[in-house]
């Protein structure tokens, strides 16, 4: 197969025919056969003699391929029984191996005329539109002249007349001039762009913004030429926008002040909450100390309830008491819970002078100091280095009002920055505290003996005494008071003075009593009646009882029996108080 064969086989889209030098053809593919049918072997003249002017048509083609040696086409209508054609004819010559042929290409542009009519018909309905429409519509060049205008742009720009806009330099419209450049790199690089916004100036100077659809197109070489653009105008949009753009940024701010007022608030209420439940533990833990003081009988145990109590409040992992004797001038320490240094019972002033304890017990005031800072207390001699050191060290006096007679010390080996400066005013303040606690403790300790003391004494002796409250009821009864009566003491004890009265002397009793609630002291005799109905005279003394001075608690009586009635006691042997 020859290089022109092969030519015309591959050409199946298009007729081809193939004419020698006579123009009668030697040659044909399927399509110029289906196309042209039983004329397809006429020859070439022939052939477009079915066209219309295609006599003429033919002439001119073969005039240039003959005469100027290029390729000559036209375009022939051609007509059957029932359909009308519109081919793109083109005729060129070729030589080969000394033979003259010619191809003819005929190509169906009956569809692409068609759509060519449709489009001009339309253009026509969008220049009309485009001219009417509100949106701004516009051509220019490259380098900014304006070729083209509708009416919408010349009223969007406030002109009257588009003649105004055409000799308009581009700094007229264009409120950043760059933004046009921009646009144009952006069409030479995409040939399309879509919501390009940017500021436009009207004719009065007022400013608005546009959005901008453009399309650019180009020479054959690939350079921009001119652009085509469509404008909307978004001002009030842009307008709208910034004004929602300035109530979002005043609400986030607002929101931001009122988040901020109520984290502020709410650290306050947390702040307010997490002292609210420290002042709780804090009572919780005084009461629970003063509580103890009245329960317990050791002071070991009375300082170890108030080791564990503090440390629900304070981080306590070593701690002691220090109790400074005045008289002769030595320190004990009734309670030291230390991993480090133990402690013996008694130290002599000597041993602890120079010391933190010491220091704290001299300046009556309380210390928080770190390693370091204990370091330098040492190197400026202001105490001296005693005992193991500690990571930090916390120690309060205790004070009655005599002065201090104690320092209570916790302190940390290992972790530094237990303890804080908050926590050394809250040590010093529960100190006070503790302070009363051991001072009532050891007062209620030196009551019991004093009490144990004088019910030692009173039980002794031979007179019979009996303490009564403000109602007179028995609170106590020695031991002669019960063997008088003839009753055990502790049956006695929550019984009215009035029930061993004998009937006849009840009118004086209630008047005594009266008298001793005015205060009034006395004595009176009266008749004591026993279990067996035996009546025993006494000569009772009485003594009024008053607390603070100003309210009445009660009578204190003495009880000696009448010489009569100690015959008959001396005949019996009544019950003794066990």
């Amino acid at each position: 197969m020859d290089s022109l064969e092969k030519f015309v086989r591959e050409h199946t889209d298009i007729a081809v025919a193939v004419y020698d030098q006579r123009l009668n053809p030697t040659d044909s593919n399927l399509t110029f056969r289906n196309t042209f049918k039983e004329r397809s072997s006429l020859s070439l003249p022939d052939l477009v003699s079915h066209m219309v002017s295609g006599e003429d048509f033919l002439s001119q083609m073969m005039m240039i391929v003959e005469v100027e040696k290029a390729r000559g086409s036209c375009t022939m209508a051609y007509n059957t029984e029932d359909d009308r054609r519109e081919f793109r004819v083109e005729l060129f010559g070729h030589e080969e191996n000394g033979k003259k042929r010619y191809i003819c290409s005929f190509s169906d542009i009956t569809e692409f005329l068609f759509v060519q009519k449709v489009l001009m018909h339309r253009s026509d309905s969008l220049e009309r539109l485009d001219r009417n429409s509100p949106v701004g519509v516009f051509k220019a060049a490259v380098g900014g002249n304006i070729l083209y205008v509708n009416t919408g742009l010349v009223s969007m720009l406030g002109y009257e007349n588009e003649h105004q806009i055409f000799n308009l330099e581009i700094a007229a419209t264009w409120v950043e001039v760059a933004n046009r450049d921009q646009l144009l790199d952006t069409l030479r690089e995409h040939k399309i762009v879509n919501g390009f916004e940017t500021r436009w100036k009207r004719k009065d100077g007022s400013v608005f913004w546009v959005s901008l659809t453009a399309t650019g197109q180009v020479d054959r070489s690939g350079n921009l030429i001119y652009i085509e653009v469509v404008a909307l105008d978004i001002d009030q949009k842009k307008r709208a926008e910034e004004d929602l753009k300035r109530l979002q940024s005043q609400l986030h701010d607002m929101i931001d002040s009122k988040t901020a007022e109520l984290k502020r608030a709410n650290d306050l209420l947390l702040r307010e909450v997490a002292e609210r439940q420290k002042a709780e533990s804090i009572y919780a833990v005084l009461h629970a100390i003063a509580e103890e003081t009245v329960r317990t009988d050791s002071l070991r145990s009375l300082l170890e309830f108030i080791h564990n109590e503090l440390s629900r409040i304070i981080h306590t992992p070593n701690l002691y008491f220090a109790f400074y004797n005045r008289h002769n001038e030595t320190y004990t320490f009734p309670y030291s819970i230390d991993k480090e240094d133990g402690v013996e019972s008694f130290i002599s002033l000597e041993s602890m002078r120079g010391s933190l304890t010491e220091h704290v017990r001299l300046t009556g005031k309380p210390l928080l100091v770190g390693h370091d800072e204990y370091n330098r207390m040492v190197e400026k001699g202001v105490v001296r280095a005693i005992g193991s050191p500690s990571q930090q060290w916390m120690g309060v006096p205790l004070r009655d009002s005599q002065g201090v007679w104690g320092v209570l010390v916790v302190q940390s080996y290992e972790m530094k920055n237990v303890f804080s400066s908050s926590d050394l005013v809250l040590f010093s303040g529960l100190a006070d505290s503790i302070s009363m606690a051991i001072g009532r403790y050891r007062a209620e300790q030196n009551r019991r003996r004093i009490e144990s003391l004088y019910n030692t004494v009173v039980d002794s002796l031979v007179q019979g005494v009996v303490m009564c409250d403000p109602m007179d009821r028995i609170l106590f009864a020695n031991r002669a008071f019960s063997r008088i009566v003839g009753i055990p003491a502790s049956e006695l004890e929550g019984r009215e003075f009035s029930d061993l009265v004998s009937p006849r002397d009840a009118g004086r009793t209630a008047g005594v009593r009266e008298a001793r609630s005015l205060g009034e002291c006395g004595s009176y005799h009266v008749s004591l009646i026993r279990p067996d109905g035996l009546e025993i005279p006494v000569n009772i003394n009485g003594i009024p009882r008053f607390e603070d001075g100003e309210t009445f608690i009660g009578t204190i009586g003495t009880l000696d029996v009448i010489e009569e009635a100690e015959f008959l006691l001396e005949e019996e042997e009544p019950p003794v108080s066990q």
